[in-house]
């Protein structure tokens, strides 16, 4: 066995994105601002069509299971395959504890219903571990996380057999309650940690492990974002009850409604519940029964702002949570720590931990739950009397409770851990040898200064493309490929010369480009080149990393380079403030194009012009995976070769991978920069005469050529 240091921590959820787990994006979020390297593994395809506030701040990557037949069954039997030959052992038992034993139970029980059902999930688990396992080889993690302590957790830990991955896991409120406790207490014994987010659960935890298990249990609270949810000036409408949270029983919103049929007639509200979910037929049945259509309002799924700007306006806000039958029930709520960071006086119930997050009479008022009346009196309390002194307790309660900190924690208990895995599954890559003599005077003479070799600087460099190298050792001219990435800005001059040629021929003021934006800068090997030409340039790109390579190449030849880390689809510049917009190698790695075409449009100045490559759709060659005929093939049926043959990226973008890339052909692509206000111009086209009419009629049929270099002008 070897050991290889990986910092890369793969979440196993449910589902993702879920627009009602804001906490679980601002977990992810936070840590990666922590330097912690992420991963999410959903066990379903199920996304939610408006995601949650700061999801487009998150850069994990999101692998799903395949779907269709037959080759979504492929890509399942491919992974069973891996498993079996890398661990033979560990896979036999998975398929003696998760398929064949409870089949046999299924078959001697007589079929019954409760024996399906727990045989259709054992199915489950046993067809989802070993891909997990897989995907989080590809994916280079180091360590799996579940998120809830039901199905992620039971993944994880069949995924952790079969890979030799460590694990840990999140036990929130239903998942903690109604997860049997020897499972758990089994779970715990071999886990590196467990977190939970309220005190109850952490009890709970601490109760079910053993002596010696107690200290991996660890609580630290969701927090919140403590610059949305504030104390505001604003005026609170005397009427108002807002009640937010997931149309589900253990919230108690039917409870509510009730009590709002109780109260006096003289007094006056209006109750706004803020959220959606099953329960949304059956509330707007009740509320109609107990004629409170003009009072009761159910308004759906509201952004994070806007549930922000409620709680600041409401007299009161109320969650009447309960306890199922089965035992499930809220822990610490969000909405009512959110509710108190903005100093809105709560009305609820001592369900789950409630009660130690609020004392009655200090931060809110308790009442028992599934008691109308109670409810009701509260709540006609709230209305009639001041309560202010309780919504300015609880912001106090609250202060400090941001989500950075818990994220912080979070990732201290994410860095110590260490992967062990096989040899021949991981072995640690060395970058080759290149002739850096040849390549510094390359530089002096292409770049026209002469390059500063520091030690530090070229192995900070080389750790650098390291991970890229190691994903592409497949390829014959590896050799080749390191000289290229360590060097990078040797082999862009001619493309920085190009564009500054470009520049000047579009006119876009004198002397050539003003200022150019590199947006996805890679490597820095353009950004770099064109400085070292003393033409002005700032670099963006999605990960921190790569703008400190940047700088890094930048210190070769003295330069201070501007590097900014953001995202292409929403760009952190004024308006019209470059000459020119390079969009080169990027539009097929964003995730919205139609987006990025709309930003670099809008920084572009009156007379600019946009630069872009596009890969073309029919390519013979593929350019990312150096394969023929590949994109001849239905998307789904290339992963899997591309699988087979060992060329799957693992990298760390979602959109990495083929099927999720953006190829276009010539007609699609112009139509596509049309609609977002651009004229595309094609450089290469010849002026006149035979070659002419071949070159239309290549780009037109989309054949001839793998990748395009275009000009967009704004219209």
């Amino acid at each position: 066995m070897g050991t290889q240091l990986s910092t890369r921590i793969g979440y196993v959820v449910n589902a993702y994105p879920v627009a009602s787990e804001t906490f679980l994006t601002n977990e992810l979020r936070g840590v990666e601002a922590c330097d912690v390297e992420l991963s999410v593994l959903a066990l379903s395809r199920r996304q939610d069509e408006i995601p949650p506030d700061g999801f487009d701040q998150v850069t994990a990557a999101a692998t799903r299971p395949p779907r269709g037949l037959p080759l979504g069954w492929v890509q399942y039997a491919v992974a069973h395959l891996h498993c079996l030959m890398r661990r033979p052992r560990a896979y036999f038992d998975l398929c003696w504890n998760d398929a064949w034993r409870p089949g046999l139970r299924y078959l001697r029980e007589c079929h019954s219903t409760g024996s399906l059902r727990r045989l259709k999930k054992r199915w489950r688990l046993w067809s989802l571990a070993p891909l997990i396992a897989e995907q989080a080889r590809r994916s280079g993690i180091g360590h799996l996380h579940a998120h809830y302590a039901k199905d992620p957790l039971e993944v994880a830990v069949r995924a952790s057999w079969l890979s030799g991955l460590t694990y840990s896991f999140a036990a929130h409120a239903k998942d903690l309650y109604t997860t049997p406790p020897e499972r758990l207490r089994r779970r715990l014994a071999k886990a590196k940690y467990a977190l939970t987010c309220h005190p109850h659960g952490y009890q709970t935890l601490r109760g079910l492990a053993r002596e010696e298990d107690r200290d991996r249990v660890h609580l630290i609270p969701h927090g919140l974002d403590g610059r949305l949810f504030r104390p505001s000036r604003r005026r609170r409408r005397p009427e108002l009850i807002v009640a937010a949270g997931r149309l589900t029983p253990k919230k108690g919103f039917q409870t509510l409604v009730a009590a709002c049929s109780l109260l006096p007639s003289d007094v006056s509200f209006k109750c706004v519940i803020l959220g959606e979910g099953r329960l949304r037929g059956a509330l707007k049945r009740q509320i109609r029964a107990a004629g409170l259509e003009g009072r009761c309002k159910l308004l759906g799924h509201v952004p994070q702002e806007e549930l922000a700007k409620w709680y600041q306006r409401a007299r009161v806000v109320t969650l009447p949570a309960r306890v199922l039958e089965t035992g499930n029930r809220d822990g610490t709520p969000n909405v009512l720590m959110e509710a108190m960071a903005c100093g809105a006086p709560v009305v609820t119930t001592s369900v789950g931990s409630i009660g130690e997050l609020i004392e009655h009479e200090m931060e809110g008022l308790l009442v028992p739950p599934e008691d109308p009346v109670a409810l009701a009196e509260a709540l006609r309390r709230a209305l009639t009397t001041d309560l202010s002194d309780l919504g300015r307790r609880g912001a106090q309660r609250m202060a400090g409770m941001d989500y950075r900190s818990a994220a912080r924690q979070v990732s201290r208990l994410h860095r110590p851990l260490k992967k062990k895995t096989d040899r021949a599954s991981h072995v640690p890559f060395h970058v080759p040898q290149v002739d850096t003599r040849r390549l510094a005077r390359m530089a002096r003479r292409r770049l026209g200064t002469k390059p500063r070799l520091q030690p530090q600087v070229e192995r900070s460099i080389a750790q650098a493309v390291a991970p890229g190298l190691a994903a592409n050792s497949w390829r014959t001219d590896l050799e080749r490929m390191a000289e290229r990435r360590l060097w990078d800005e040797v082999y862009k001059a001619g493309r920085a010369g190009d564009l500054q040629k470009l520049a000047r021929t579009r006119n876009t003021g004198p002397g050539g480009a003003k200022k150019i934006l590199d947006v996805g800068c890679g490597r820095g090997g353009l950004p770099v080149a064109l400085m070292a030409q003393g033409i002005p340039v700032v670099s963006l790109d999605l990960r921190w990393r790569n703008c400190r390579v940047t700088r890094l190449r930048g210190q070769r030849y003295h330069l201070s380079m501007p590097a900014v880390s953001g995202r292409a689809e929403t760009l952190p510049f004024r308006d019209q403030s470059f000459d020119v917009v390079s969009l080169l190698e990027v539009l097929e790695h964003v995730a919205d194009p139609s987006r990025l075409l709309v930003e670099a449009r809008r920084v572009c100045r009156p007379g600019g012009v946009c630069v872009v490559t596009v890969v073309n759709r029919w390519a013979h060659l593929d350019p990312h995976y150096r394969l023929w005929g590949i994109n001849f093939l239905p998307r789904p049926m290339a992963e899997v070769i591309l699988s087979l043959s060992g060329r799957a990226k693992r990298s760390w973008r979602d959109n990495q991978r083929l099927a999720d890339m953006h190829y276009f052909t010539f007609g699609a692509f112009r139509t596509f920069a049309r609609s977002a206000g651009f004229e595309v111009y094609d450089p290469s086209r010849p002026i006149e005469g035979m070659a002419r009419w071949w070159h239309s009629a290549s780009r037109r049929l989309s054949l001839g050529f793998n990748t395009l270099t275009l000009v967009l002008e704004p219209r």
